[in-house]
């Protein structure tokens, strides 16, 4: 095991160990957590780090419930990439909160107004009959 003690970028008077397996180089931030690894590693078969790290991965939370998917659950029981989609028509991104994606997270019009708008902008430009 390899321990790195890293400065941190914003304060300079703090200093985070960090701890590195031998063979794959697995980065742990805390000695609990290597620990937990290690616990892991000896119930596989002791020199296989890669599936000691997917049993760990496994017990942190719950797989996505779609066949034959490793990737852990995050909404109503899916990963990010099964889950639900972003709200925004023509958007295919997961969404990470309010129905939206990353990208459209910020955007504060919401389907309806924006329909509105449309009917609105459409009946300004249509000529007034006399």
């Amino acid at each position: 095991w390899v321990v790195r003690r890293v400065p941190r970028t914003g304060k300079e008077d703090k200093i985070d160990s960090l701890f590195y397996s031998p063979t794959l180089d697995l980065q742990f931030r805390s000695k609990a957590e290597a620990r937990r690894f290690l616990d892991f590693l000896t119930k596989v078969d002791g020199n296989d780090e890669a599936a000691a790290m997917r049993l760990l991965k496994q017990e942190q939370g719950e797989n996505c419930t779609r066949a034959l998917c490793p990737n852990l659950a995050v909404t109503r029981g899916l990963c990010r990439r099964h889950g639900p989609r972003c709200a925004v028509e023509g958007c295919d991104n997961a969404i990470y909160s309010r129905m939206r994606c990353k990208k459209h997270r910020d955007v504060t019009t919401t389907p309806q107004k924006t329909i509105i708008g449309e009917v609105a902008v459409a009946e300004q430009a249509s000529p007034k009959k006399k």
